[in-house]
């Protein structure tokens, strides 16, 4: 463990946000975090069903709508990092919190990645009701929806971490390049003449690590970073309790609010998924003005 230097006044006014952005100002900045990704999520919306067609956009939406679902791995350590780093005084306290959370996240999108690969291979090649000449592409398309999840359990905590230190326009343009980077790569890809499944999904995962990196950066220069990445066995049982109690509501409501999709899918066909999802997260949307990001429009 490296020394702890001496605080400046640059650190301490970064390690002590007492004087932080006012209630308003706050819920601006989370309100424009949710309608610029929402905005440009409706006008790609088009531009994919000209360019991938119905039934492709469909199908796109239900890796998705995976991809929101195996989300809930993180075992809430998002929200039990936001909770102890902000009564946290120490640079060094706030680091044993934050990395031994990011490493765990690390190893449940693993463990979460490993279940949706199986998983994933299996529905959309014998349960689902997707276009024979779909089928194929689809499977080769899994492994790349696969590696998308333990990126999303890590970006609950580094969110965590910016809530805690109130850094909320930092995470909302950090979350913005990563939500806008998913809708917009694959959307590129498309555009150039790659329309196949496995390269819209790479393009996707490619937009997530963008979102990741610029998380990454922000939560640096916030939380700040000190010493060397490890796990300090005594923050684990916090984290873990804390998170517990959110862990079981967080795998089983997604699945009530996604179910749904997964039924039209079987019963009918991908292009209806199109169909239901777009006019239904956008009702939903205007309704709720839910904060939560979405990972991609007509998914969340």
């Amino acid at each position: 463990m490296t020394d702890r230097a001496a605080p400046t006044p640059d650190s301490e006014a970064s390690e002590n946000p007492k004087h932080g952005p006012s209630i308003g100002r706050s819920t601006l900045i989370n309100l424009l975090g949710l309608l610029v990704p929402t905005v440009v999520g409706l006008a790609t919306v088009p531009l994919y069903l000209h360019q991938i067609g119905e039934i492709r956009y469909g199908v796109l939406l239900l890796a998705f709508t995976f991809l929101g679902y195996f989300g809930a791995f993180d075992l809430g350590l998002g929200r039990a990092v936001a909770q102890r780093v902000a009564r946290q005084d120490s640079v060094e306290d706030r680091n044993h919190t934050f990395w031994t959370a990011f490493l765990l996240s690390v190893a449940m999108g693993i463990i979460g990645a490993i279940l949706l690969y199986f998983l994933g291979q299996w529905l959309f090649a014998a349960i689902f009701r997707i276009p024979a000449e779909l089928r194929p592409e689809m499977e080769n398309a899994v492994p790349w929806l696969a590696a998308i999840v333990p990126l999303t359990a890590v970006i609950s905590v580094l969110a965590g971490a910016l809530e805690a230190r109130q850094a909320f326009v930092a995470l909302n343009l950090s979350q913005m390049t990563g939500v806008i980077g998913l809708q917009i790569l694959p959307l590129a890809a498309a555009m150039l003449g790659h329309s196949s499944m496995p390269v819209l999904l790479a393009a996707a995962l490619a937009g997530r690590l963008l979102g990741v990196a610029v998380m990454i950066a922000t939560t640096a220069r916030a939380l700040p970073f000190y010493g060397l990445p490890h796990i300090h066995r005594p923050e684990i049982g916090p984290l873990l309790r804390f998170g517990g109690w959110m862990s079981g509501a967080a795998l089983i409501a997604p699945l009530l609010t996604i179910i749904d999709r997964f039924v039209i899918a079987t019963q009918i066909n991908a292009a209806a998924v199109t169909a239901y999802v777009i006019p239904f997260n956008l009702a939903q949307k205007l309704t709720y003005g839910s904060l939560e990001k979405p990972s991609h429009f007509g998914c969340k």
